[in-house]
């Protein structure tokens, strides 16, 4: 027969939770003791992770584990683990939660997450005639440096041409190499059902959110002249782009205002490891658009016989009372076409 030390038995460990977390600390602060923790039912991912620092058992009835101390919550039943000590942890208020407290003999000691919870515990004890001390016994937390969390954007109609394929290899070796992220992205299609991904509906002006991005990603088969990509550089966002000619003419430079990764992909996992690591500002000068030699500068001609006055309704924001509203209005256009315009009320068609 087999007496663990330390049991820590959960009725079910769910996959998100205060005692989920609670476990966890436990496993990484005391992972060089003897921990082992018992359970009937678990989420896997949970489990998968517990599992590296401590040992884990699914108990069943009849087949009981033993053990010298069990650590146990609200809902446990006796015949599972055979300990020569109880303790059992109060993790919320009972009083507020009304829930009876646990007033088995076979308890050795109480303790509790906090001194309120504590006493609440206490007064319902005694309320059952039980005066017992409850001791607290904090959470255990262990200070690690966080990993950055990758901000990515990509307002994007989510097509093969628009590289939607390549996103989503892209965003598997960001979780094979376990990089966390969160990829914001502008789209009135469906995206990848992938951890990370969070669409929005398409807005208008989207720069805002690109100067927060970590990367604007744009990994097209083809364009023309992008947009999005020098949006992304005079925001001071590096972009992840395919090798688009167009891109270079636009000023890309890889590594310097963004990373080029071929539209094969190959080495995706490298790739990901370069990017997390090379986040920098972008810098930018956008080219001459030779536009000012090609716009007329004279204003338009315009004849006055050849408008007329138009009866339309319109919506107005009233700002008094923040809404909006239908109202008539007259406006002037060019002399119209009966048929066209008659919908509109044309004072001159009717």
């Amino acid at each position: 027969m087999v007496k663990y030390a330390n049991v820590f038995f959960v009725h079910n460990i769910q996959q998100l939770g205060g005692v989920e977390t609670y476990l966890w600390e436990i496993a990484k602060k005391y992972k060089d003791y003897d921990i082992v923790v018992a359970y009937e039912e678990a989420d896997a991912r949970q489990l998968e992770r517990l599992r590296k620092l401590v040992r884990c058992i699914r108990v069943i009835k009849d087949k009981p584990i033993y053990a010298k101390r069990c650590f146990h919550a609200y809902e446990f039943d006796y015949s599972l683990v055979i300990s020569d000590e109880y303790i059992q942890c109060i993790h919320a208020n009972y009083e507020i939660q009304g829930l009876p407290p646990n007033i088995s003999p076979k308890i050795t000691k109480y303790i509790a997450v906090s001194k309120w919870v504590g006493e609440a515990y206490e007064r319902l004890l005694k309320q059952r005639g039980i005066d017992r001390k409850v001791e607290v016994a904090y959470n255990p937390i262990t200070v690690e440096k966080p990993k950055k969390v990758l901000k990515l954007i990509s307002p994007t109609r989510l097509s093969k041409e628009k590289g939607k394929d390549r996103m989503i290899k892209l965003a598997e070796a960001l979780i094979r190499k376990d990089i966390p992220f969160i990829w914001l992205v502008f789209t009135d299609g469906d995206i990848p059902h992938l951890p990370g991904f969070i669409r929005l509906d398409p807005k208008i002006d989207v720069r805002d959110y690109i100067a927060e991005a970590d990367y604007l990603v744009q990994l097209s088969d083809t364009e023309g002249y992008c947009y999005a990509v020098m949006e992304a550089w005079l925001s001071g966002t590096m972009t992840i782009t395919t090798p688009v000619p167009s891109f270079y003419e636009q000023g890309l430079v890889d590594g310097e205002n963004g990373y080029i990764i071929d539209f094969e992909m190959p080495d995706i996992d490298n790739f990901v490891d370069k990017i997390y690591k090379g986040i920098h500002k972008a810098k930018y000068t956008p080219k001459e658009d030779g536009y000012n030699d090609l716009i007329i500068k004279e204003p338009s001609q315009y004849n006055l016989n050849d408008f007329m006055l138009v009866k339309s309704t319109k919506n107005f924001w009233d700002s008094k009372r923040e809404l909006w509203v239908m109202a008539d209005t007259n406006i002037t256009i060019e002399k119209c076409d009966k048929e066209y315009y008659l919908g509109m009320g044309c004072i001159e068609c009717k």
